[in-house]
């Protein structure tokens, strides 16, 4: 464990630290986001929206791990303040379309697999790897039904 010590001058900065339950908590949660912002995807085709939930399935699943669709719509729609039913329209498809992530139907779920920032090679589709175009209609099938009806 390393120690440092902080000083400040601008009073904003001390009276929010003033304030903190944690102050050595604050700033180094402060250090983490200022480090994520640093080490964060660039790309232009991004919105801020996108780019943060991208982050959040890279740092919780890791490149090349799954997430359940559920689990990201739950999570994002919290971390984003926008409605849960949103999340697949703004972050989703786009991260799908633009390679970022795979979406995998299951049997009684989606999986999303999450692409390493390196594997995406910045062009507008992503192939699956045979020459084959992405499966966007197939993505767009899946994402668009909330309950897959089954006939008896």
């Amino acid at each position: 464990m390393t120690t440092f010590t902080f000083s400040t001058s601008d009073e904003d900065l001390e009276a929010f630290l003033d304030d903190a339950e944690n102050k050595s908590e604050t700033i180094r949660e402060a250090l983490r986001v200022y480090q994520f912002q640093q080490e964060g995807v660039e790309d232009d085709r991004l919105s801020e929206r996108q780019r943060i939930g991208y982050e959040w399935m890279l740092e919780t699943a890791g490149a090349g791990g799954t997430v359940a669709l559920d689990v990201i719509e739950t999570t994002l729609a919290q971390l984003l303040s926008v409605k849960k039913s949103l999340i697949r329209r703004l972050v989703v498809k786009p991260l799908d379309r633009l390679g970022y992530v795979d979406v995998r139907p299951r049997m009684e779920s989606v999986a999303v697999r999450v692409r390493s920032p390196e594997a995406v090679d910045g062009s507008e589709g992503v192939s699956d790897g045979d020459g084959s175009p992405p499966a966007t209609e197939r993505m767009e099938e899946i994402l668009s039904a909330d309950v897959a009806e089954v006939s008896e």
